[in-house]
């Protein structure tokens, strides 16, 4: 510091704050499947970046706060609307993530294999960059979900229901990432847990029938939601209480299938029913 500088310290320097949106716009860029271990850091690069930037659009002033605003604070407030943009944009992006990677795994690592000496073969073939990228994209959206106030926390979750709804995605790896969003978003934003569930179950219900449940092998999309199913079983204590019978009576369908990836899915249902009414 120069002893007869006037300035003072606060006002020469500069919050960086305004800029994390852009430098989350730019980084979005950086999530590409064909650099796997790129992407895998720009994911852990958004879990530090939501957990510092609330996702609430202030854009409109309706939620600005009362009094007096610096002007920093007034263009934090005018760039809330972007920030939304930007995460719509980042969601997006992962779900072409999570489809290319359905598309570029191994055909052995087939929903049908999940858990068996094939499907562990299919993973070491995987290798450790998608494993990692796994968990970086769970990480980051259980960050984002936790930061997000309910207006558009009900965007989002609306976004991976339709997603959910529209894909059949025949990998173990990409059905484990979805039904991780899945878990963070009926245990972050309880709202949206009858849609969830009002899909769920009645798909399951038309889907895995009697010819199903004695079958040894289940098409595509039996598979598809016995890999989802868990993930909806996983809420707030209260929800399940309010839902018990619904829930039950899915577990118990996917229970009595002869298929191991059916009955195995059945068996984390009721895990994930144990743990959310301890509160665990």
């Amino acid at each position: 510091l120069i002893a007869d500088n006037t300035q003072s310290e606060s006002d020469a320097v500069q919050s960086l704050r305004p800029h994390l949106v852009y430098i989350a716009e730019a980084l979005i860029e950086c999530i590409d499947i064909n650099d796997i271990e790129k992407a895998a850091h720009a994911y852990e690069v958004f879990t530090l970046l939501f957990a510092v930037m609330p996702i609430v659009d202030c854009s409109s002033g309706e939620k600005e706060p009362a009094g007096d605003i610096s002007e920093e604070e007034h263009r934090l407030i005018q760039l809330s609307k972007k920030l939304k943009e930007v995460v719509l944009k980042f969601v997006d992006k992962t779900f072409v993530i999570i489809d290319a990677l359905a598309t570029n795994a191994p055909s052995a690592a087939g929903l049908e294999s999940v858990g068996t000496i094939k499907d562990s073969e299919a993973a070491r073939k995987q290798g450790s960059d998608e494993i990692a990228m796994e968990g970086c994209i769970a990480h980051a959206f259980g960050t984002l979900f936790s930061h997000t106030d309910a207006e558009m926390g009900k965007v989002l979750c609306e976004k991976v229901l339709v997603f959910a709804r529209t894909s059949l995605l025949d990998n173990s790896t990409a059905a484990g990432i979805i039904t991780n969003i899945i878990i963070d978003c009926v245990f972050e934003h309880p709202a949206c847990v009858d849609d969830f569930l009002e899909y769920i179950v009645n798909e399951i219900g038309e889907v895995v029938d009697e010819d199903t449940q004695k079958a040894e092998h289940v098409d595509g999309m039996a598979a598809w939601l016995a890999a989802l199913a868990p993930g909806f079983c996983f809420l707030q204590s209260s929800d399940v209480h309010a839902n018990l019978e619904d829930l039950l009576e899915m577990a118990k369908r996917l229970l009595a299938c002869k298929n191991k990836v059916m009955y195995e899915a059945g068996c984390a249902c009721m895990n994930s029913l144990v743990l959310s009414l301890l509160g665990t």
